[in-house]
């Protein structure tokens, strides 16, 4: 034997099992941090998209509401019976309002606007949002959070969405402006009391902003004609009163 040879000792194996302890669990935190990036990057582009859909969807029906006035009052002008036309606002299951001519804004708020009233007003609503199971056209706002967390049990997403109205009847025509912001917070950002003032009553009254996942803010304008009843036909509704949306 060569008294010569030399192997490692077992400090060096010491110090290299440490380093190597050090690298592995340097790459385990990475791996845990790149998959916590992308969990929220995944969970980011689902919100927005979210918001999205249901801001856009808003927007179609308050185009369409708008566009099915229209037609009444176009229609009225070339003498063309309209009675048919009046299911979109005559109270049956399949109708949108109640009272003809329907209200485009109330595409963005369950708060009854009444045009007439000076001032503003700002209403809270929430929706509870299933990932698994989003279908824009059956989420339903409340303004009761209590039954916003109760539609869903423990969702994984609530949607709020804050709706300010101010009226403006100096301006001819009379002006009406909506600023709408939706915000969507996590079900740990729900249940924290900070995040949403509650009234005694239940109903929402405040929303923290600033704690949430994402968020969305745009306008929405809108002008009150009041000669309609020249053109449609008496027993169609309220046509003095017609408010019509400045939507692209």
């Amino acid at each position: 034997m060569n008294s010569n040879s030399k192997g490692f000792t077992l400090l060096e194996i010491l110090v290299a099992l440490g380093i190597m302890a050090v690298g592995f669990l340097a790459m385990s935190q990475m791996q845990y941090l790149s998959f916590r990036q992308k969990v929220l990057a995944d969970s980011g582009t689902f919100s927005i998209n979210m918001i999205g859909t249901i801001s856009d969807l808003e927007m179609a029906n308050a185009k369409k509401i708008n566009s099915l006035n229209a037609r009444v009052y176009l229609d009225s002008q070339a003498s063309i019976i309209i009675l048919n036309q009046l299911e979109y606002c005559d109270a049956s299951d399949d109708a949108i309002c109640n009272v003809c001519p329907c209200n485009p804004l109330e595409a963005f708020t369950s708060d009854t606007f009444n045009p007439l009233a000076v001032g503003g007003d700002t209403e809270f609503t929430c929706a509870a949002i299933d990932p698994d199971d989003f279908n824009p056209e059956q989420i339903e706002f409340t303004t009761n959070a209590g039954v916003c967390e109760g539609d869903a049990g423990l969702a994984e997403y609530y949607l709020f969405r804050r709706v300010t109205s101010t009226f403006n009847n100096t301006d001819i025509p009379n002006q009406i402006n909506l600023n709408i912001t939706y915000i969507l917070k996590s079900s740990r950002q729900f249940a924290d009391p900070r995040n949403r003032a509650i009234m005694g009553s239940g109903e929402i009254n405040n929303i923290l902003i600033g704690d949430s996942i994402a968020r969305q803010r745009f306008q929405v304008s809108a002008h009150v004609e009041r000669d309609w009843t020249n053109f449609v036909m008496l027993g169609a509704g309220n046509w003095n009163q017609v408010i019509v949306p400045h939507i692209p």
